[in-house]
């Protein structure tokens, strides 16, 4: 276990976000789409895939697992960390008329990937939610070729499933494992790092490519372009890792990461209430500055605070 940091991921997992909620999500406030077309899609596809490969990396850069003693201490820790922060945002996407009881009852429950009753935007918590859930099991005494066979034998079940009832699993559960999977293999694998390094990013993108068109495929034609996306992780972090310097702004942003994911919906809500604007450019222009500055600011100060308590807790039970 080690708890270095990596400055281009901040960088990375920084960018995702900033993508993912002032452009892609932005549509949703605007009186006409300016980003609802494929070469978007495709990047929301991409970014997506690489926060998920951030995750895998940096828990298994993160995680050992050699006992049982080790898989309760992970599972509090993760807890902990994102459950109760995903809560607020499910009971903040309920009040406000976003999710209905139903499909807040299975998120809460983390059952919504396999009833396919997924929240709106909320449904890529609980695939990493779930995804932590298997974590251990992937990651426990590593070799290589465990972690691919449980990852393979999860991505099976749930094709199997989404087979025999198209209904029930929520396809993107299973592209999206596959960049998960991916970075634990980059971090833990001596062959990879080896490889990579060897011949840049040829083996790495064509084996991600390969695996994740197989999987797209099996799900439907979305999932291939979702899947195939992967696909350019391995050129994204080596590019990432040449020009990265590290940035206070951009350690700030990727800390705040997980909460502006969570709650930039519902404060967007409020910010669009606030700006009555009518010229279409002005308009467009301060929904984006205030609501970047608002949506950061926050979500800052809930992961903070968050984070706070958790360690004064923590503290206070060491004492007694």
């Amino acid at each position: 276990m080690t708890s270095q940091r990596y400055p281009h991921l901040d960088l990375l997992r920084a960018t995702s976000i900033f993508y993912i909620v002032m452009i892609w999500h932005f549509d949703n406030y605007l009186p006409i789409h300016i980003f609802d077309t494929t070469p978007f899609e495709i990047t929301t596809y991409t970014l997506l895939a690489l926060f998920m490969y951030i995750s895998g990396f940096l828990l298994s850069a993160r995680n050992t697992i050699s006992n049982f003693n080790d898989f309760l201490l992970f599972y509090q820790k993760r807890f902990i960390r994102i459950y109760p922060l995903f809560i607020l945002a499910l009971t903040l996407f309920y009040l406000t008329g976003m999710i209905d009881a139903n499909v807040f009852f299975h998120a809460a429950t983390l059952t919504s990937i396999i009833t396919n009753d997924q929240p709106i935007t909320l449904w890529f918590i609980t695939c990493i939610i779930a995804y932590y859930l298997i974590f251990p099991v992937i990651i426990y005494r590593y070799s290589f070729a465990h972690c691919t066979i449980s990852a393979a034998f999860a991505i099976i079940i749930l094709v199997t499933i989404s087979k025999l009832n198209s209904a029930l699993v929520d396809k993107r559960a299973i592209v999206y494992l596959i960049p998960f999977t991916f970075g634990i293999i980059s971090n833990r694998s001596a062959m990879v790092r080896k490889y990579t390094a060897k011949y840049s990013v040829v083996v790495p993108l064509f084996v991600a490519g390969i695996l994740a068109t197989c999987v797209g495929y099996n799900c439907g034609t979305e999932s291939i372009s979702r899947a195939s996306s992967t696909a350019a992780i391995p050129l994204i972090i080596l590019l990432s890792s040449k020009i990265y310097a590290q940035n206070c702004i951009i350690t700030a942003v990727s800390y705040a990461s997980y909460c502006m994911y969570l709650y930039h919906r519902v404060i967007f809500m409020y910010v669009v209430e606030v700006i009555p604007i009518h010229n279409p450019a002005l308009n467009i222009f301060m929904l984006f500055v205030v609501g970047f500055i608002s949506i950061f600011a926050i979500s800052y100060a809930i992961q903070y605070t968050y984070d706070s308590l958790v360690d004064l807790t923590r503290k206070k039970r060491n004492v007694s």
